[in-house]
């Protein structure tokens, strides 16, 4: 009996991962406890700030654009699981935040997180990749047609994002219309991260995706776009056509990001010689969504016991090194007896 090939494991998605979530633990440790102006945790922070969820969602659309390439369909029951472990992870992480930043929690406070009407900080980001996965379920055949029309799919894209920018604006004049309206294109003051705000980012890992085992078609490609989102991101601070604004993403806040997914996908052949970092970077992307929950768990419960102190410069420093052993330890621990779990057929 013929061997299945193994599947190629594109390790600068890993690293690209890797590194937003490395710049959203610090970012969340400075907002936590950082309480005097520091010109590199600021910088760090704005970084974090404006990189991490765009890199988040490339990666998660370039895995779908990698799938979509190598079968028919997606198997339903696999992305159904996805979506109920994503769905179970935010609900989870929101009511520990708000606990945790609160310092109590009650009935209509979790009433209001499963309705969705309450978005608790350092968690709103993942409810955004749960809706993603269910309108990839119910339109695969339309995605699937888009991607080999990049083009129409790229010019797609900002239509879509066009609209949301309109819609944004818009009053649903009802709480529950605009709850709706938040999750996909955000709502005045509400922290989240609309699924149409950031649609150009998804079709641009989508693609990268799509095309990833076509090596010369994905070095050509990816260094086109490259070269695209740097100029705009040049002629953009030039000519003060856009400026930096998160809620909902300007195009230049949106660019920077999209810069970064190419550029780390680009130069991947040189990271990957950094030993030690490279490994340590590649570690944190591997377990992405666990780390997220454990980032939430550590930075707020530590706030919550340390709610009386405020820090200087150093001591966040000192907390930013805390928090990633402790993480680390808890993932590695955690793999291990997964690990052991499986074996065992616990």
């Amino acid at each position: 009996m013929a061997k299945k090939s193994k599947k190629t494991r594109f390790y600068e998605i890993d690293f690209l991962r890797g590194s937003a979530i490395f710049f959203m633990i610090i970012t969340h440790v400075n907002a936590v406890f950082q309480s005097e102006y520091d010109l590199v945790l600021d910088k760090l922070t704005w970084w974090g700030a404006t990189v991490c969820f765009t890199v988040f969602l490339f990666c998660f659309a370039f895995i779908y654009g990698l799938k979509l390439m190598r079968q028919k369909k997606l198997k339903i029951y696999r992305e159904i699981k996805r979506f109920l472990i994503l769905l179970a992870v935010y609900l989870t992480s929101a009511a520990i935040a708000h606990f945790f930043l609160q310092r109590s929690i009650d009935r209509d406070t979790l009433l209001s997180i499963l309705q969705f009407k309450y978005l608790p900080p350092y968690t709103e980001f993942i409810i955004t990749f749960a809706i993603y996965v269910l309108v990839l379920i119910f339109a695969q055949k339309f995605f699937k047609y888009l991607l080999k029309k990049p083009i129409t799919f790229i010019i797609f894209s900002f239509l879509i994002y066009g609209l949301s920018i309109y819609l944004y604006k818009v009053d649903g004049g009802t709480g529950t219309i605009n709850d709706i309206k938040a999750l996909f294109v955000g709502h005045e003051h509400v922290h989240s991260f609309g699924v149409l705000s950031y649609f150009p980012v998804f079709t641009l890992g989508m693609i990268s995706g799509y095309i990833a085992e076509s090596k010369k078609k994905r070095r050509l490609i990816n260094f086109i776009l490259l070269i695209i989102s740097l100029a705009l991101v040049f002629a953009l601070i030039s000519y003060n056509l856009s400026s930096w604004y998160r809620f909902p993403p300007s195009v230049l806040f949106l660019s920077y990001g999209i810069s970064y997914c190419f550029a780390i996908i680009l130069l991947y052949k040189i990271i990957r010689k950094l030993g030690f970092i490279k490994k340590y970077i590649l570690f944190l992307g591997k377990n992405a969504l666990f780390i997220f929950l454990a980032n939430v768990v550590v930075i707020l419960g530590l706030k919550y016991y340390l709610i009386e102190y405020s820090f200087t410069t150093l001591y966040v420093w000192v907390l930013q090194l805390v928090v990633f052993v402790v993480i680390s330890y808890l993932t590695f621990f955690v793999g291990k007896i997964s690990k052991y779990a499986k074996k065992a057929k616990i």
